[in-house]
């Protein structure tokens, strides 16, 4: 048996059934048998960073692709994933299921309008143009520790790319958002991803630019979709849930801020 050009790490953070679709998804593309591919499943209290770390850990190829359990691949994104690397990173796009309902599509216009295809190729220092769900790194410069030890990917992007790693973004690493989580777990998720990076960055005296944070939002949307001229009428559709998203990501971030203030 030769050994795997590719691993594939999918933290199952949506249940079983949702990442063994992605998985199943992964298979079916021909070419799959030198991809190994590492699910590892929810554990009460662990971080995101933490399973994705842990199935790093365990990954054995030399170029590591971490995977939303969300996102089914497409086959440009299999052939792009198991080339030499041109980066020590790669981040792809992010397309929209046609199956998704409206409140998928509120969720997609709010976290993924910006990695909709087509994406600006070539090498970034953004740590924002690397997706925690779908990027693919070398192996030999990944740092499960360090990952782990971040509460989100951002800073741990940001940390990479400080250390003068290479990165980029490749219009051919493209997934699709197959299924969106429910109201309330996606409520939860907006609230503790904001309330975490606040904590991180340490800036308690950021959390009076907290109100406008639903206002950021929607600009931040707009411009990635009414502005680009797509998804325009979606995008008007789905604003007020957009705004109310912002509202919760608000109060995970002033509270983050102000535990941050609190333990300095």
């Amino acid at each position: 048996m030769r050994a795997p050009r590719l691993s594939v790490v999918i933290p199952a953070v949506s249940g079983p059934v949702v990442a063994g679709a992605c998985e199943a998804a992964l298979r079916r593309l021909a070419g799959v048998d030198d991809v190994e591919v590492i699910v590892v499943p929810a554990r009460p209290g662990a971080t995101l960073c933490q399973l994705r770390a842990e199935g790093v850990r365990k990954a054995t190829a030399p170029n590591i692709a971490i995977l939303g359990d969300r996102y089914h691949v497409t086959p440009g994104w299999l052939e792009v994933a198991t080339s030499p690397a041109r980066f020590d990173a790669a981040g792809g796009c992010v397309s929209p299921s046609p199956r998704l309902g409206y409140f998928g599509w509120c969720v997609y216009l709010s976290e993924y309008a910006q990695l909709a295809p087509p994406i600006s190729a070539g090498g970034t220092f953004d740590a924002r143009a690397l997706p925690g769900g779908n990027t693919v790194y070398r192996a030999a410069v990944l740092d499960a520790d360090q990952l782990a030890a971040c509460a989100t990917e951002l800073p741990f992007h940001a940390a990479f790319l400080a250390s003068g790693r290479s990165a980029g973004q490749v219009g051919e690493l493209e997934v699709v958002l197959a299924s969106a989580p429910g109201v309330g777990e996606f409520v939860r998720e907006r609230f503790r991803f904001s309330y975490d990076i606040a904590r991180e960055r340490k800036q308690p005296l950021r959390l009076f630019l907290s109100p406008l944070l639903p206002f950021a939002v929607l600009a931040r949307t707009a411009s990635s979709t009414v502005l680009r001229r797509r998804f325009s009428w979606r995008w008007l559709a789905c604003a007020p849930v957009i705004f109310a998203l912002g509202v919760v990501q608000a109060a995970g971030d002033l509270l983050g801020h102000a535990a941050a203030g609190m333990s300095s």
